[in-house]
């Protein structure tokens, strides 16, 4: 009988040499060279059993008397050792022949099948034809951190048939429980749904339709998994400098993995690709997309823990920029905007921020909705205004994340022209009655470059002012102008930038 798994046959080798040495001369003393040969003694016990004690790892062979009356005592022999594929025939021990079991204290039934067999010896030494072969069970477990499995392996126990194999399994050195039944032939299974971190033993129990049971080894495995992250919080995802997109995730601080993989859609259903492998900071990520821009989007951004195995374990949740759309109207400016995804508690705010030109955003509206019509442009009229008013929408978290900080998010900027409205009489009494006296343009918007003139009918310049509270009196050089038709000029500028320029006709009338 050749050795089951000799893949494992040279951790034996840690056995003491000396005890090969007391093998060797104890079966030369009694038995000389014969290597079990048949001899003129005491007709063969009957072999019962060969097990393995699963709690020490001792094998117990169990045997039925000879049917002889002469017999002095019982050899044990061991018929294989590591390294020697062919029987050995090497006597163990004597026993007495009142006894019919022995326990093998030196086996190592962890390491391969080795295989017994019994001699009864009479009051001469002569030793009778041996009991049959009978071979321990030896079961391998072999644990696979990818699958989270557990491959167990053992050999037939070799001289039943129609046997039943039980599987037991014990975890964390707690008793043993039965897990599967396997038919005679069946030499392999594979435990699934195996916890990470556990001490696992395992042990089969062959039973014989009598009643007999013989145990193999027990093989203990430790389930050594690096531990991943009960958590990944999506923190934000944000505008970035030049419209690219910022990201933050906050990462479970026992987490026991390095490799973490960024994917981004343009769905928060689907289609998730990869852009980039990170490694937390200090249980952080934080990430810069320059190669979205935010006012393409919205993006949606979700990062997984990958574990040893190079497969994906926990993701986070989603984090989504926000897209804000709007059009002008008048002086009415109607936004709109997609909902923030997706911390876990929702959204507490939406705020509305505005600004005008270069100066500060200031915060004009709180809401809920996703969406706003700014009405108070046209409140500001007669006041002095940039040429653009530009809005942004800033979302916040419902409460605190487990870093005990609000996550928020910036969505994109956008901005509109504010062109001032003219609103210009075609004729003014200067009587002084008090009505109508003056003229000049009626400007929505205070300009910051404002330039207003009178020419008259040779296009020689009568009046001008800078001044957009300024009106013209109808005099000329201090003198009541006569009854004519006069031409004005209206410009207003941005810098360099013409904003509006009107000409057109003004009449002067005395009633």
């Amino acid at each position: 009988m050749n050795n089951i798994f000799p893949d494992k046959i040279n951790y034996r080798y840690g056995y003491s040499g000396i005890r090969i040495i007391l093998i060797l001369v104890f079966s030369i003393t009694f038995l000389g060279n014969n290597n079990g040969q048949v001899g003129s003694g005491p007709g063969p016990p009957e072999l019962v059993l060969v097990t393995v004690d699963t709690a020490t790892g001792n094998v117990v062979i169990s045997w039925n008397h000879s049917p002889s009356s002469n017999v002095t005592y019982y050899a044990i022999e061991v018929m294989y050792l590591p390294g020697i594929n062919e029987p050995t025939g090497l006597t163990l021990d004597s026993i007495p022949a009142t006894d019919t079991f022995y326990v093998y204290k030196f086996a190592q039934a962890g390491y391969q099948s080795d295989g017994y067999r019994v001699y009864a010896i009479d009051n001469n030494s002569d030793h009778g034809i041996s009991s049959r072969v009978d071979s321990t069970i030896y079961t391998s477990a072999l644990f696979d951190s990818c699958s989270s499995s557990v491959t167990l392996k053992w050999n037939d126990y070799n001289s039943w048939s129609g046997e039943v194999y039980r599987i037991y399994q014990e975890s964390d050195h707690g008793s043993p429980e039965l897990i599967a039944d396997v038919p005679e032939g069946t030499n392999e299974l594979i435990i699934e749904d195996i916890e990470a971190n556990t001490h696992y033993g395992f042990f089969v129990e062959a039973e014989h339709p009598g009643g007999l049971r013989s145990h193999s080894n027990k093989d203990t495995v430790i389930t050594k998994m690096s531990r991943g992250p009960e958590y990944i919080n999506a923190r934000y995802a944000t505008r970035g400098e030049n419209n690219s997109v910022y990201i933050s995730f906050l990462i479970d601080e026992n987490s026991e993995l390095d490799n973490y993989i960024l994917m981004r859609s343009d769905s928060p259903l689907e289609g998730f690709d990869t852009i980039a492998s990170l490694v937390p900071m200090n249980s952080e990520i934080y990430y810069t997309d320059s190669e979205a821009n935010i006012e393409d989007g919205p993006f949606y951004y979700r990062l997984a823990a990958v574990n040893n195995c190079n497969q994906l374990s926990t993701a986070s949740n989603i984090a989504g920029t926000i897209l804000l759309e709007g059009e002008k109207t008048g002086d009415q400016i109607n936004l709109s905007w997609n909902p923030y995804l997706e911390w876990a508690n929702g959204v507490d705010e939406y705020r509305i921020f505005r600004r005008f030109g270069d100066d500060d955003h200031e915060l004009i509206q709180t809401s809920l909705s996703t969406d706003f019509t700014d009405n108070g442009i046209e409140d500001l009229q007669y006041t002095e205004l940039p040429s653009r008013v530009c809005y942004e929408i800033r979302a916040y978290e419902e409460y605190a994340s487990q870093a005990g900080i609000q996550g928020s998010s910036t969505s994109n900027e956008i901005c509109f022209d504010i062109r001032p409205k003219l609103l210009v009489p075609n004729a003014f009494t200067p009587d002084n009655d008090g009505v109508n006296d003056t003229f000049g343009p009626l400007l929505s918007y205070i300009p910051g470059d404002y330039l207003f003139q009178i020419f008259n009918r040779w296009g020689m310049k009568i009046f001008e002012t800078r001044d957009p509270f300024e009106k013209w009196d109808g005099s000329i050089n201090g003198k009541p102008a006569p009854e004519a038709v006069y031409v004005y000029f209206i410009s207003i500028n941005k810098g360099t930038k013409i904003e509006v320029q009107q000409q057109g006709h003004i009449t002067v009338v005395y009633p």
